[in-house]
Order: structure tokens, then C-alpha cells, then sequence
């Protein structure tokens, strides 16, 4: 194309300077430009189909490159979807796994819970049947006409207690009352509390002749060959009955509470309370305060556990 505009534009030029005179008239000259026209024109032809071709041939190749293209990006498409689909396949597989082995835990939680509630009705039952002895054994036949107005509140916490009382009776008269506490809570104190009660009160008729420290001496000297190896150890009061006065002995337990018409009062021995130490804890015999009380009609004696105390309220 530019070839043969090259020559168009010398013949143009040859034509207007012989039209002008500056060159010679000839023939071959005047006859340049519709040489060059069509000069022109073929190279002009020969120029498009060249770029026709050269744009078709880049049209074909850039088809062909859209065409790899996509066939890689398809390839890769589907290389992504066999990798999805086998890690779909994975975690499927670990969900399964994992839900086979949540199901086996909730099956053995199922059974373990079954065999909990099991025990426990086992255990609910042992313990309302130990409530039920444990009543016999504390419950009193009798406690009116024996010269005193006696009222007794007894709610454990759970169905067994480690807090236990007794009566001491000789035919028809009151000769002692007994408050006694065991350590610790629940089943074990309240085993305790049997031995307890009964070495207790055999002491308690064997040496009634004798003063309430030798109860507590040989009572002590017994728990402790019971309970050497099983860490408890007991609290008690003891109080001693006689017509017109009242022997009191403590050990370890909350101090005795008396109400008369005037007031109210702990029973202290010079302003401190004559607390002594606790039976079955300590081997030997160790000093017990012995306090006679008036026995008058008019006073009220409050014996309580330490329980009382642990849920007095603000007031």
C-alpha cells in the first residue's frame, strides 16, 4: 500500500511539472499516475487481505488460547472438585467415626446413669432403713411422770445424724440425760453414733455411783479402741439428776443454756465455759470440771448440738 502510493504521489508530482512546463511532455510520464492508481490499488488490496489474514490468524489464536484456557481451567475445575469431594468423603467419614463414638459415650453414660440411679435407690433405701433403727434406738418409750416437762427436736440433715441423746432412766425415776456429737457428717458419723450410745450409757449405769469423770475416763479409753484408726472423735454433755441439784460434765460440746424467770445464761465455771477435752480423741485421762446447778422448778435447761449454732441466722 505505501509502495503504491509512493508511486501515485511521483507520477502527481511528474504530471504538474510538465503541466507546468518545467519537465518535457513524454508519454511514459504522462501515463504514471493511472500507473500508480493502479499501483496503488493492487498494493493497497494485496496490504488489506494481508491484514485480513494477519487479524483472522490472531483471531484464531486468540480462540485457541480462550479454548486452552478454559480446557485448563476445566481441568483445574475438576482437579478442585475430585480434591473437594474426596475431603468431603474424609470428614464424612470423621463425622461418622465421631458420631459412632459419641453415641457409644452417651450409651455408657446411659448404663452408667442407669447403675447411679440404681445405687442410689440402693443407697436411699439402706439409709431410710438405718433412719428407722437409728429411731428406735433414740426414740423413748416413756419420758412423761418422771418429774420433769422434757420436749426434744431432732431433724438430721440428711436421713442419718452424727447428734444423738439419751435417757438414762432407773425404774421410774430420770437419773441422767446425754448429748453427744460425732465428727464429721453424713453415714460414717452415724455408725459411730451406735457404739457411741451404748458405751455411753453402759459406763453411765456402772459407775453411777461414781462421779461423771470416771464415766467419761473409761467411756473415752473405750472409743479409743474403737476408733483409733478411724480419725473421730465425739462432743458431749452429761448431766447428772438428784432431787434438788444437777451434776454437769463437758466435753467439748457447746455450753448448756439455762432460762429462769430473771434471764437467760451459759453454765460457765469463773466466766469460761468448763468445756473439756473430747472423748475417743486422746489416750489418758485428762481433767473434766464437774458443776452442780440448782434443780428448780422454775429454769429450763437447753441442750443443742453445734448445728444451732452453724445456722443462726443474722439476728
Amino acid at each position: 500500500y505505501i509502495t503504491g502510493w509512493s508511486i501515485y504521489t511521483i507520477g502527481f508530482i511528474i504530471f504538474q511539472l510538465m503541466f507546468f512546463g518545467i519537465l518535457p511532455y513524454s508519454y511514459i510520464f504522462s501515463s504514471i499516475i493511472p500507473i500508480g492508481s493502479i499501483a496503488e490499488v493492487t498494493f493497497f488490496a494485496i496490504a488489506l487481505a494481508d491484514k485480513i489474514k494477519l487479524e483472522k490468524a490472531e483471531k484464531i489464536n486468540a480462540q485457541h488460547e480462550a479454548i486452552r484456557r478454559l480446557k485448563e481451567n476445566n481441568k483445574l475445575k475438576s482437579e478442585f472438585v475430585n480434591k473437594l469431594e474426596e475431603k468431603v468423603d474424609e470428614r464424612t467419614e470423621e463425622l461418622n467415626a465421631a458420631m459412632e463414638e459419641m453415641e457409644a459415650i452417651n450409651n455408657n453414660l446411659i448404663t452408667t446413669n442407669n447403675e447411679l440411679i440404681e445405687a442410689k435407690s440402693l443407697i436411699d433405701k439402706d439409709l431410710r432403713l438405718a433412719k428407722n433403727v437409728q429411731r428406735i434406738l433414740f426414740h423413748q418409750k416413756s419420758l412423761e411422770n418422771l418429774g420433769y416437762d422434757i420436749a426434744i427436736a431432732f431433724k438430721p440433715m440428711i436421713e442419718v445424724s452424727g447428734d444423738f441423746y439419751d435417757f438414762y432412766k432407773y425404774k421410774d425415776d430420770l437419773k441422767g440425760i446425754g448429748i453427744f456429737d460425732v465428727s464429721g457428717h453424713g453415714v460414717s458419723s452415724a455408725l459411730i453414733t451406735m457404739l457411741a450410745k451404748s458405751i455411753l450409757r453402759e459406763n453411765f449405769y456402772k459407775y453411777i455411783q461414781k462421779d461423771l469423770i470416771d464415766i467419761f475416763h473409761n467411756s473415752n479409753q473405750e472409743l479409743m479402741k474403737e476408733l483409733i484408726e478411724a480419725n473421730i472423735f465425739v462432743t458431749g454433755i452429761l448431766l447428772r439428776l438428784h432431787e434438788s441439784r444437777i451434776e454437769y460434765i463437758n466435753a467439748g460440746h457447746p455450753d448448756i443454756l439455762v432460762k429462769n424467770k430473771k434471764n437467760t445464761y451459759p453454765i460457765l465455771l469463773n466466766n469460761e465455759s468448763p468445756s473439756g477435752i473430747f472423748l475417743g480423741a486422746f489416750e489418758g485421762s485428762y481433767p473434766y470440771e464437774i458443776i452442780e446447778i440448782k434443780n428448780s422448778h422454775d429454769s429450763f435447761f437447753l441442750l443443742y448440738s453445734d448445728c444451732l449454732i452453724e445456722n443462726s441466722n443474722k439476728k
